[in-house]
């Protein structure tokens, strides 16, 4: 077998480069029918992290909460923002906001919301609510409003006056390479457009605006309205005013992030491509209150027409350059924010489940909605590890553990043997329990690499024997997952036969990550058969004419 060459030595050491991230912008998984959510979230070359950093720690010094009078108020750094509800209808009357429960105080945030109550005539018709989390880098803000109007009715963020603001607009669809501008004033800018806001003391980020029709199962309809937020200049302040329209039935929902300083390093390449990731590309990064939410695949349901669908997402691809300062404080305040609706989703059985019915799943195995998928969860587990080692917050670990501890389970219970070897299913129902489903080459590898990484973070001798031993299997089944062509099988189906063709690259990068690892541990010698994989795809790619995969992902140069 083919020895590590010096040079992949070293590009083993740096771990993945950016564009490994990059290049699976959206792998839409056509002969599996499901959307393997590896998001196009682009990370820097991965790397050991930094030592804990206990200065940031919130739970040290608790950051005081919004005030809350004619609107709610807060500080961020020496800069005031406050909140307020404005109507340009009479027959609609706004309400003074008040506080929602408690606030959720927990390590890295505090969470605090307010609702703002709305009329029409005298007659109550919805409200606007405004969640705000705080941490030391920034507050992320939601708005959702459930009050009908049409071009009458404002959420207000007002601020002291910046002469040195600019703008930069970062359109859906198009390139976030957006140079910064001199503000339009009191004119929209289109709702489909995120803004940057930016000036000595102004630092915000404000989403592009969504009305949202929900259909169940976390999945929503949206559109987005033409005309979005609007600058304007009042005495002695600054005003940007967002346009709560909606229909009876839809919900108008817009997010935000106010720092004290420049919320993104906008000189770090991969930071701006992580804003078009996240404001500019088909993944329809959509943040919420309840979690993250992306483009539904054409496959799930329920669906409502042809047009634009989001879902909730398992997968925790976004979390990933949150945790990298280099990206600058708005992505470490979003990480902040999302990493606990990421726990708290985790259902009662321990798995994170995908809501919305798969029609491959349904129809080929009988497996409805609120779904386990073990890539989903463990590309999920992956992050939380590295926040909670960049973050230091236990909770984060715990909540791995107990997802790790019910994949233990269901694999316990529904692993079946192939050539001898146990090999686990990729999908559960919403109970947790076993369909039928194949076990796919990516899922059985990326499950190994994480448990392994599991048992060295949480010093635990299960998980580490059980990484050894999906390793082993694949390891030991190498030559029945290649095909006549060179490249990979997907999976294997109980009955012992291979299906479907593999990913062009998704399976590539699990088996340079596995390399990767084995060659730390000091085993990648023994493992044969996992080196001839990776042999097969390489050998592959360049037969089928993809030999710029190579030149993006370089781990190994093997002779043909």
């Amino acid at each position: 077998m083919s020895k590590i060459p010096r040079k992949a030595k070293r590009i083993l050491r740096r771990r993945l480069p950016l564009a490994c991230f990059a290049a699976i912008l959206l792998a839409l998984c056509a002969t599996a029918g499901i959307y393997l959510s590896r998001s196009a979230i682009a990370e820097p070359p991965a790397q050991e992290p930094p030592a804990q950093n206990t200065d940031t720690q919130q739970d040290t010094v608790p950051l005081p909460l919004p005030m809350a009078g004619s609107g709610v108020t807060l500080p961020v750094g020496k800069q005031y923002y406050t909140f307020t509800l404005r109507t340009a209808d009479a027959s609609l009357s706004c309400g003074l906001p008040s506080r929602v429960g408690e606030a959720d105080r927990r390590a890295l945030r505090t969470r605090s919301a307010y609702r703002f109550p709305v009329a029409r005539d005298g007659v109550p018709t919805g409200a606007v609510t405004l969640t705000l989390d705080q941490s030391v880098d920034g507050t992320v803000f939601y708005v959702q409003s459930d009050a009908p109007a049409q071009d009458a009715l404002y959420l207000d963020i007002s601020t002291a006056q910046d002469d040195a603001l600019t703008v930069r607009p970062v359109s859906f669809g198009r390139s976030a390479a957006v140079d910064a501008d001199a503000p339009t004033w009191d004119e929209p800018y289109p709702g489909s457009t995120a803004l940057y806001l930016e000036g000595d003391g102004v630092h915000l980020r404000l989403s592009r605006l969504c009305a949202l029709r929900s259909l169940g199962q976390t999945v929503y309809t949206y559109r987005s309205p033409a005309a979005g937020a609007v600058l304007s200049q009042t005495d002695g302040g600054l005003r940007l005013s967002l346009p709560l329209t909606c229909k009876e039935g839809e919900l108008l929902d817009a997010s935000g992030v106010l720092t004290e300083t420049p919320g993104v390093n906008w000189e770090d390449g991969t930071a701006r491509q992580n804003v078009g990731y996240l404001d500019a590309a088909d993944t329809d990064y959509h943040i919420m209150a309840d979690g993250v939410y992306i483009t539904m695949p054409e496959d799930y349901a329920p669906r409502d027409g042809d047009g634009r669908h989001i879902y909730r997402t398992a997968t925790a691809w976004l979390l990933g350059p949150c945790t990298y300062d280099s990206n600058g404080p708005m992505f470490a305040a979003i990480g902040k924010s999302i990493v606990y609706t990421y726990l708290d989703n985790v259902n009662e059985k321990g798995f994170l489940p995908t809501g919305p019915t798969s029609g491959w799943l349904q129809g080929d195995f009988g497996i409805g909605g609120g779904f386990y998928d073990t890539r989903f969860n463990f590309d999920t587990m992956k992050r939380l590890m590295r926040a909670e080692t960049v973050w230091d917050d236990h909770e984060i670990g715990e909540t791995v553990q107990r997802m790790l501890d019910f994949y233990c389970g269901f694999a316990d219970r529904n692993q079946f043997t192939f050539l001898g070897h146990p090999f686990v299913p990729d999908y559960g129902d919403a109970e947790g329990d076993y369909r039928g489903a194949l076990s796919s080459l990516n899922h059985y590898l990326a499950e190994g690499l994480l448990l392994l990484r599991a048992g060295d973070a949480y010093a635990n001798e299960g998980y580490t024997a059980r990484g050894w031993g999906v390793l082993d299997a694949i390891d030991k089944t190498y030559y029945r997952w290649i095909r006549d062509n060179a490249d990979l099988w997907y999976g294997v189906y109980p009955d012992g036969w291979l299906r479907r063709g593999d990913y062009v690259e998704v399976t590539y990068l699990d088996l340079i990550d596995a390399a990767a690892l084995l060659d730390k541990y000091g085993r990648w010698e023994e493992y044969e058969g996992i080196q001839t994989l990776l042999h097969e795809k390489e050998r592959w790619l360049r037969l089928a004419g993809r030999p710029e995969l190579l030149e993006n992902h370089p781990a190994f140069t093997f002779a043909d």
